[in-house]
């Protein structure tokens, strides 16, 4: 269905907007089962200890959450969280 055709903005709200807020509510409960702050220091000091073999990127999993390794200027490493 193309954008604009009739039906096209209640099929939206029928269809993808109820998938779209289902995942919002699964990746909220995840995250509330998940503390990340126990599992994020370890990650972290392997990450200092290993830049050297990483590669801009990379996906990194912490708490079964998914993360990619990027630059925070002046050489930094940083985890991001990968985008659903």
């Amino acid at each position: 269905m193309k954008t604009g055709e009739k039906g096209h903005h209640r099929y939206c709200e029928s269809t993808c907007l109820k998938a779209y807020m289902q995942c919002v509510k699964e990746v909220e409960s995840a995250h509330k089962r998940i503390n990340l702050g126990d599992d994020m220091n370890p990650a972290l000091t392997w990450l200092r200890n290993h830049k050297s073999e990483l590669a801009i990127g990379t996906v990194v999993v912490v708490g079964g959450i998914a993360f990619t390794v990027a630059t925070g200027g002046a050489g930094w490493l940083i985890l991001t969280p990968l985008a659903l």
